[in-house]
């Protein structure tokens, strides 16, 4: 039995194996479950079949609480997100963090319907949406997305494309190693959001390549359909 042990614990520490492998169901808390599930319904679509679903399957149950409360206090938080929050040392800590795309669409549509909602723009380590639901309750959203500007250090060279470098919190590299990523799924490179930094100065100083740059990802994507981009413009 002692050797069996020992077994275990040796193949434990030669592959990583955690026991919870993943989150199987969520709980909310709401003075009004039926009111909170039409609300998320509405902003996130995940009415499926009567269910509340995300899309990969994990269910979210809204239970009936009369004061419902899920989030926290905490001073251990960047501090460049709480001085755009302008919440001070202090932060207000959401408990879920949901991966989404398309951010703008949701954060307009939140926003024009009078939703306390905040959106945060991280550079390359992604685009966030800190939002309210009707109790009040804190939630955010992520998307990674890739950023691409000028690169200082080509920028004298006639080839174009050492002129430009793709970069998020994953990976920096010229187009061609950017796209070989896409196929490979490598980390961090299949998201569609791609922002375009200081666009207006690169369309005065280097309009030639930054007009080869967008045909280049127009004909990656024309040949990889399944491979979309989504171009945001940072002045």
């Amino acid at each position: 039995m002692v050797e069996k042990v020992k077994e275990e614990e040796l193949s434990q520490k030669q592959e990583w194996r955690p026991l919870l492998k993943r989150v199987s169901c969520i709980y909310l808390p709401s003075s009004d479950p039926k009111r909170s599930q039409e609300w998320f319904d509405h902003y996130f679509g995940l009415n499926n079949n009567g269910w509340t679903k995300l899309r990969d399957g994990t269910l979210i149950f809204i239970k009936s609480k009369e004061k419902p409360h899920l989030n926290f206090i905490t001073e251990s938080w960047p501090g460049h997100i709480r001085r755009k929050e302008g919440e001070g040392p202090e932060f207000e800590m959401f408990v879920l963090a949901f991966e989404v795309e398309n951010t703008e669409k949701i954060y307009q549509s939140m926003k024009e319907a009078g939703e306390r909602v905040e959106l945060i723009d991280n550079g390359g380590n992604g685009v966030e949406i800190h939002f309210y639901d009707p109790d009040g309750n804190k939630y955010s959203t992520w998307e990674l997305q890739v950023m691409v500007k000028a690169n200082p250090e080509g920028a004298n060279s006639t080839n174009w494309k050492d002129r430009f470098e793709f970069s998020n919190c994953c990976f920096r590299c010229d187009v061609d190693t950017f796209l070989n990523k896409i196929i490979e799924d490598a980390p961090g490179a299949r998201h569609p959001r791609i922002q375009i930094v200081d666009h207006d100065k690169l369309r005065e100083s280097d309009p030639e390549g930054l007009e080869k740059l967008l045909e280049t990802l127009e004909q990656f994507t024309g040949q990889n359909p399944e491979h979309t981009f989504r171009f945001v413009y940072r002045e």
